[in-house]
């Protein structure tokens, strides 16, 4: 009856730690699906929604010469597929881009309103940087410093189809 006894305590025992495991996995499965997950898609990054303004033809002849606008709308193309390699480089090679970035603004783009957007954009680039760069900020922010990136680049490019525009129509004579 000793060992009847026992044997019963000893599955029993058996039955009691199977149990604690099951629970155990579940409860950790459990905490997987409350973590959000902080990969970034292109799909993510195509849902944002704010005005993206292209640059005019014009705007497009005068910016050929500008090298580095033209890296610049190549790597804000790339960061709209969600590949951050350009944004997520050393800070040093970032500070160079962007300070040449300022140094080369065409002549007839050298205006207080196209450097101020360019010093936004400046400003937008190196948060998205360092946000990366510390990859604790949930899903909804890094797509917040995105969306800021892209605006900026945006109205940069606004404000240079505005000072084209603006100079258009200032060679426009009344007639006498």
């Amino acid at each position: 009856m000793k060992s009847l006894l026992k044997v019963y305590l000893f599955v029993g025992l058996l039955l009691c730690a199977c149990n604690d495991a099951q629970q155990e996995s579940v409860s950790s499965a459990d905490v997987q699906q409350e973590q959000p997950s902080k990969i970034i898609t292109s799909d993510m990054i195509e849902g944002l929604s704010y005005d993206d303004f292209a640059l005019s033809t014009e705007g497009q002849r005068l910016t050929e010469s500008w090298k580095k606008y033209n890296e610049l709308a190549i790597q804000v193309s790339y960061l709209k597929t969600a590949d951050f390699s350009f944004f997520e480089s050393e800070k040093s090679t970032l500070l160079e881009f962007l300070d040449k970035l300022k140094k080369s603004i065409p002549e007839n783009l050298n205006t207080p309103a196209v450097i101020s957007r360019v010093v936004v954009l400046e400003t937008m680039v190196l948060k998205l940087k360092e946000n990366l760069k510390l990859n604790i900020a949930d899903q909804q922010t890094q797509l917040n410093h995105i969306k800021d990136v892209m605006v900026a680049f945006s109205n940069l490019n606004w404000q240079i189809n505005k000072k084209l525009e603006k100079d258009k129509y200032s060679k426009i004579q009344p007639e006498k």
